[in-house]
């Protein structure tokens, strides 16, 4: 093959495009069994996602806009929960990580009960109350929120075009003995 032969294609028919997470699990949505009714609720499940994953518009909204009942659609919740990323489709931070617990096979777990229990301690990091309460050990705890930790609070992000902004600060203050110290950060300075 040369050059001369004929024209190389276009570099925009090789560019591909990354898909959203709607594509994502409209994918899913059209590989698995649905009927015509749970395809329509599910469309409108998952076009009612925010870009973290979770499930913004109440069931009992989707099921008055689709004309069917919300336990149809608490079905067709529960079936798009079982598409990748885990924790899609989650109405709030608990169910998220209880979902992703799930996948991992260590649901019914002291993590599982620190979630449902626990979270306001487990944000502030207050392992001494989830001790006393599950009437467990401190390296028990340790354990079940290192495996907390590894679950995504946000499953949804993976598939989104948004990239974080993180602060980079003007100066740091470090503290040398008795004595502070600050120090002018110069990355990014003209």
């Amino acid at each position: 093959y040369s050059r001369e032969d004929g024209e190389s294609p276009s570099l925009e028919n090789m560019l591909t495009k990354r898909p959203s997470l709607a594509d994502h699990l409209l994918w899913q949505m059209n590989l698995s069994r649905f009927t015509e009714m749970e395809r329509r609720v599910g469309e409108q499940i998952i076009g009612n996602l925010d870009s973290n994953g979770y499930l913004v518009q109440g069931i009992d909204e989707i099921a008055l806009l689709e004309h069917v009942e919300i336990s149809q659609v608490e079905a067709v919740v529960r079936k798009i929960q079982e598409f990748d990323p885990p924790g899609i489709a989650a109405r709030d931070l608990r169910e998220c990580l209880l979902i992703q617990l799930k996948f991992l096979g260590t649901a019914n777990g002291l993590a599982e009960r620190i979630i449902e229990d626990h979270l306001k301690d487990l944000e502030t990091r207050n392992y001494g109350n989830i001790v006393k309460r599950q009437k467990v050990s401190l390296k028990e705890v340790r354990e079940a929120v290192e495996l907390i930790g590894t679950l995504d609070p946000k499953p949804g992000l993976v598939y989104s075009d948004e990239r974080p902004q993180y602060v980079v600060p003007d100066v740091y203050v470090f503290k040398v003995g008795d004595e502070y110290r600050i120090v002018l950060n110069d990355d990014g300075l003209p």
